[in-house]
């Protein structure tokens, strides 16, 4: 059955990026006190330059072999040169602009780190395309081994440099070896050897010019913010941006989003048959998202503050308060993610563009306005609240294409939102007659947060056949995934 297939490969992917988000945490707590927020700010402006160019390379390889109903070598081979003719342009092009970007960002002895950097392009063309066919076939095992060993040998280097030498080149290198050591991965784990074939690349420039503009469109929407910081404050400023975003996203970019991978392919097997299958799967997988992601907001917009300064000692006090700020955000850009896939599971694109370019624009108007009179933590609350009305359109357009009820979303989250809410009101109460370390404030609230899930549960929403169907439906594939 497939959704077993998915929910072991789910299990798979939350259980590696579990490992590796827990890596980079014990390394970003020990890096905040070997480096300052000058190396983590100069880290950000060299990670969005390389970021938007990733994206203006991605030719879609991945989504191009897993939408084909039979892959042969010619296939694999076409798309491995394709990818590697354009990653190889752009890293000529990165390494020829790196003293002006040097200098754009009023620091010219980072050119040096600008065309180090530019070789990551090189590197991730090279990887092995017979990865694609594992994932294609839901086997994630190798793709857990490589990533373990790719995040350890990663983290062991970047901590070492950082503790003899104290700079940003820690960072980098450690990020160059991660890939150097993921690509020789894929050839260990893989068989199958690729070489330079044109035969299939017209083919597949069909399908990947739009993917590129999109992937260029999402890139600069992605990282606007991030450049209009580094822009009007100075590079510290954008380290404590720069900390806080990654802090704020690791449960969505290395936990929740991975893992959803394998869910969301599956919706465009189930996304033509009967709608009640559909439907069926679509409230399961929203649950389980709730369930992680609004108690992990509300978190993050109580404690931020007090476990920054606990982690990562003083200094770091501007980032526990943007954090604060991002908490919406981090729920908006979860949800947004899901449903985004939602309305593509359903062969239709153009709302997405629609949603996309309205987030843009609104977000480049906002903060001309708020260019006049700069507050750093006034940009982050306008992307957050810019990101809390993209969703709301989003949800619109999935009822609409998907012919969804409205209340199937709403009995979905109820039930977590009401949870969390009175557990935050428990937490206060209690707060308000001792004065509590925040790690006992977080483990009353995540106490309180599952007992009245539980409690809500036996004594209500266990009467209502919708939500049985959803927990049986869960416990279906607990147990796939635990098998």
């Amino acid at each position: 059955m497939i959704f077993f297939d998915i929910a072991k490969s789910s299990g798979i992917i939350t259980a590696l990026n579990l490992i590796k988000r827990f890596l980079s945490v014990f390394s970003l707590i020990v890096l905040a006190r070997l480096l300052d927020p000058y190396d983590f700010g100069v880290a950000a402006i060299l990670t969005i330059v390389l970021f938007i160019f990733e994206k203006i390379a991605s030719t879609g390889a991945l989504q191009y072999i897993l939408q084909l109903d039979k892959v042969d070598d010619v296939d694999l081979n076409s798309s491995w040169s394709l990818d590697f003719l354009i990653k190889g342009s752009l890293f000529i092009v990165l390494v020829a602009c790196s003293e002006f970007l040097a200098h754009f960002y009023g620091d010219p002895s980072i050119r040096l780190a600008f065309i180090v950097v530019s070789f990551n392009l090189i590197v991730k063309s090279l990887n092995n395309p017979g990865i694609h066919l594992q994932k294609k076939s839901f086997n994630y095992k190798s793709i857990f081994y490589i990533g373990i060993i790719q995040k350890l040998s990663s983290t062991v280097v970047c901590i070492s440099i950082a503790y003899f030498y104290q700079s940003y080149w820690a960072l980098i290198i450690a990020d160059l070896l991660s890939n150097v050591i993921m690509m020789l991965g894929t050839y260990y784990f893989c068989s199958y050897r690729p070489k330079f074939d044109f035969t299939n690349v017209a083919k597949q420039w069909t399908f990947s010019k739009w993917i590129m503009l999109k992937s260029m469109v999402s890139a600069v929407k992605g990282q606007i913010d991030a450049i209009w910081i580094s822009k009007l404050f100075p590079v510290e400023s954008l380290g404590f941006f720069h900390v806080a975003r990654n802090l704020s996203m690791m449960a969505s970019q290395e936990v929740i989003n991975p893992a959803m991978e394998p869910l969301i392919s599956a919706f465009s097997k189930v996304g033509h048959k009967k709608n009640d299958e559909f439907i069926d799967k679509f409230c399961v997988t929203l649950f389980a998202l709730a369930f992680i992601i609004i108690p992990l907001s509300f978190g993050i917009a109580l404690f931020s503050v007090p476990l920054v300064q606990l982690v990562l000692g003083d200094g770091w006090e501007v980032t526990g308060e943007l954090m604060q700020v991002m908490s919406l955000f981090v729920f908006s850009f979860s949800m947004m993610i899901f449903f985004s896939n939602i309305i593509i599971s359903k062969g239709v694109s153009k709302p997405i563009f629609i949603i996309d370019s309205m987030s843009f624009f609104l977000t480049v108007i906002t903060f001309l306005i708020l260019s006049f009179e700069p507050v750093l933590s006034d940009f982050v609350l306008a992307r957050s609240i810019i990101s809390l009305f993209t969703l709301c359109l989003a949800i619109g357009f999935s009822c609409r294409v998907a012919n969804i009820d409205f209340k199937c979303i709403f009995l979905s989250v109820s039930p977590i939102l009401a949870s969390v809410s009175f557990a935050t009101l428990t937490m206060f109460f209690i707060e308000s007659y001792f004065s509590l370390h925040v790690i006992f404030s977080v483990a009353i609230f995540m106490a309180c947060y599952f007992m009245y899930l539980v409690v809500m549960y036996l004594s209500f929403f266990n009467r209502f056949h919708f939500f049985n169907k959803i927990f049986k439906r869960l416990e279906v594939y607990y147990f796939a995934w635990k098998n």
